[in-house]
């Protein structure tokens, strides 16, 4: 880890800035700078690719090769388009690049996990997930059931309420006869 640090950090920009000082002897320098061993992006992503997972997903290591993809992309002028074109692309696709390897690498660390531990992890979440939606079921049940015995008070009073009414209009009718006799007789 450390080498590759060190190669990233120092390297690159101590090579393109000890050879390409001035832009005049710019010729001069990309010979020089191409006799090196990076001399173009695919390069580069061979040297990457070397390294395990884990070694590039540190971000120390990262902040390094961001620098150096910064130093060549500074001196593009050194390159012929279609390698200036690769490191230009390398530089915008290496931050997402880095982020598959740390998934890749977190996966690779859960895949040397044991098979039961994840089985024990999934089946303490379902566990978990079914009593969280057991009590939640039997506290929306309890409210059902107290609105339940609410609204079988409610019908209680409306239907004594009802049984009262019908039983003071039947005495209402009952005095409206009485009345209607009494004054049938009087009239009579």
């Amino acid at each position: 880890m450390p080498r590759l640090n060190r190669f990233w950090s120092h390297y690159v920009p101590q090579r393109l800035s000890s050879c390409c000082g001035a832009k005049s002897n710019a010729l001069k320098c990309e010979m020089d700078f191409l006799k090196g061993p990076l001399h173009s992006a695919k390069e580069i992503l061979d040297i990457l690719n070397s390294y395990p997972l884990d070694v590039l997903a540190d971000p120390s290591n990262e902040t390094a090769i961001m620098e150096s993809l910064s130093s060549l992309s500074a001196h593009l002028y050194l390159f012929s388009d279609e390698r200036g074109k690769e490191i230009l692309n390398l530089k915008a696709t290496f931050p997402e690049m880095i982020q598959e390897w740390r998934v890749s690498v977190q996966g690779k660390g859960r895949r040397n996990e044991h098979p039961w531990s994840s089985f024990e992890k999934t089946r303490n979440l379902l566990e978990g997930l079914v009593k969280k939606g057991e009590e939640g079921i039997k506290t929306k049940l309890e409210k059902l059931y107290q609105k339940e015995s609410e609204f079988e008070a409610q019908l209680e009073a409306i239907e004594n309420s009802s049984r009262f009414l019908k039983e003071e209009r039947q005495e209402l009718l009952n005095q409206i006869k009485m009345v209607y006799s009494l004054a049938e007789e009087e009239a009579s």
